[in-house]
């Protein structure tokens, strides 16, 4: 494992991958976003999410926030999420389909619970 995280120090100097916080600058042609938004978000690649400021591609992972939600727990509830999105994504499901989701009481498992009906599915848990 340090042969792919460094040797002598680590690779990536600022750790982490899930973060929130508030909107600073936006770049030209965003539309989704503006500045004060209170956003959270999956970092996939680099890390660096622990940072005290971040750049994030608008279509990447990134939501705003429900006015009711702490920084605190938005940001770790994106990894789970992140991983669901990515396998129903990989699994090619379809509207209409049937999905039986084994393991649903586990983080990656409930979000893909959550989010098979927006991919047009209907989803059960085991």
């Amino acid at each position: 494992m340090r042969f792919f995280t460094g040797l002598i120090r680590p690779r990536a100097t600022v750790l982490g991958d899930e973060f929130s916080g508030v909107v600073t600058v936006v770049g030209g042609g965003v539309t989704s976003f503006k500045v004060g938004d209170r956003v959270f978000a999956y970092n996939e690649g680099p890390f660096g999410a622990h940072a005290e400021y971040m750049a994030i591609p608008a279509d990447g992972s990134l939501a705003t926030m429900p006015a009711n939600m702490a920084y605190e727990a938005a940001a770790p509830s994106t990894e789970g999420s992140h991983y669901a999105l990515a396998q129903i994504r990989a699994a090619k499901i379809r509207s209409g389909q049937d999905v039986l989701v084994y393991g649903a009481t586990g983080a990656i498992g409930s979000a893909a619970v959550a989010c098979q009906p927006a991919s047009g599915a209907r989803a059960g848990g085991e």
